[in-house]
């Protein structure tokens, strides 16, 4: 799609975002709902390893491919783990990362914020509340992507035309 140009490249991640959030809200509902006690403190543990890493490009990454990968044995969801598997490995290179830009530390609040709660709800065995708190999480990526492509598409447009 984005070789034909039929989609802006922003578009395409944003509808991957879209569909990524909807599989992570389902994945993690499924698997806090149906977890151990020593099930649960791993995610728990690797959910906080998700927060302590924002600002870190690869270290982020990894942990955010940690904390998936271990929402699908529990949930043993197949289909959940064909969509999300899939959706992952398109995204994970140019999504769920806000680190780039310098100016976007509210942006990494409100990631963090979000994060905080859905480990909040996670250790109340809280599958709806963390469910939505993740959810929420990709609601600000999504949010804050749209917001700087459009940005940065003004600033192109007016660069051309100070150019001309």
């Amino acid at each position: 799609l984005l070789d034909l140009g039929e989609i802006q490249k922003i578009d395409l991640i944003v509808q991957f975002l879209d569909v990524f959030g909807g599989v992570l809200a389902m994945s993690s509902r499924l698997a806090v709902e149906s977890a151990s006690e020593r099930e649960l403190k791993d995610l728990a543990s690797k959910l906080e390893a998700i927060i302590g890493s924002i600002g870190e490009l690869e270290e982020h990454r990894n942990a955010w491919k940690t904390f998936t990968d271990s929402l699908l044995p529990i949930h043993k969801n197949l289909v959940l783990r064909l969509v999300g598997n899939g959706i992952r490995t398109q995204i994970m290179s140019d999504a769920l990362q806000l680190d780039q830009d310098r100016d976007m530390e509210q942006d990494i609040e409100m990631l963090q914020t979000h994060l905080r709660k859905a480990a909040r709800a996670l250790h109340g065995r809280d599958a709806l509340g963390t469910s939505n708190a993740l959810l929420e999480y990709v609601e600000v990526v999504k949010l804050s992507m749209s917001a700087r492509s459009k940005t940065n598409s003004s600033e192109i447009k007016v660069g051309h035309q100070s150019n001309a």
